[in-house]
């Protein structure tokens, strides 16, 4: 049996970084998986345990992915989605060699044509290599893409 961290916040983009803002008041949870964990069975494990109505919220999984594996590479990471079985099951694997906190992000549902026209991406900005990721703080960033 495994086991993933889960940290309860919300991505912000300043400047050239990405940052990750903790929830103190839902905070952290660990969940306990195997390689036959479903990434459906873990979406509601997780509205479960955080006590979060799933009818009423999103929810986004996302994780900075580890700069050493990246350590020949010269490309910039944003937070990886996790959206499927197959990203879950990749995020879950790369759990058995580093420590990586899943981070966790609830939004309201919008309601049919609220928001229409929004863009959400993000221009690129800078020269930033590598993500940074403090797991002693509250926030941690990652360089913006």
């Amino acid at each position: 049996m495994d086991h993933m961290i889960l940290v309860s916040g919300k991505w912000k983009v300043e400047k050239t970084k990405w940052l990750f803002e903790v929830d103190n008041d839902r905070g952290s949870i660990i969940v306990a998986t195997n390689d036959d964990t479903r990434f459906e069975d873990s979406v509601k494990i997780i509205f479960e345990d955080y006590g979060v109505d799933f009818a009423e919220n999103d929810l986004e999984l996302r994780y900075l992915f580890p700069k050493q594996n990246l350590h020949n590479q010269s490309i910039n990471i944003p937070p990886v989605k996790i959206g499927n079985d197959r990203q879950f099951h990749a995020f879950l694997g790369v759990c058995k060699v580093e420590n990586v906190r899943l981070c966790v992000e609830f939004k309201l549902k919008k309601i049919a044509g609220e928001g229409a026209g929004e863009d959400q991406k993000q221009p690129i900005h800078g020269d930033d290599s590598l993500c940074i990721g403090d797991t002693s703080e509250d926030m941690f960033s990652c360089p913006q893409v």
